[in-house]
């Protein structure tokens, strides 16, 4: 009898545990795709000042270009003159 006890206990305690599984897998998945929306949203979601960061960026790209044409230009006629 007691034997009998004893794998009712194990069996019941087995089931718990699986019970308690379930319930936190379930509760991950629906954690994790709250944060998957919450991700999504944020991503599409734009960045105040970047449009102005990168137009910023470009002018300075193509400033320092031209400066570089510039200076190479008058290289070239200093020593086309010579």
């Amino acid at each position: 009898m007691k034997e009998k006890d004893a794998l009712v206990e194990t069996l019941s305690d087995h089931n718990a545990t699986i019970l308690r599984f379930r319930d936190l897998v379930q509760k991950l998945r629906d954690e994790n795709l709250l944060l998957r929306r919450s991700l999504e949203e944020e991503s599409s979601k734009s960045i105040p000042g970047l449009s102005e960061a990168m137009d910023f960026k470009v002018l300075l790209f193509h400033s320092i270009h031209v400066s570089c044409l510039l200076s190479l230009l008058v290289i070239i006629v200093i020593y086309s003159i010579n």
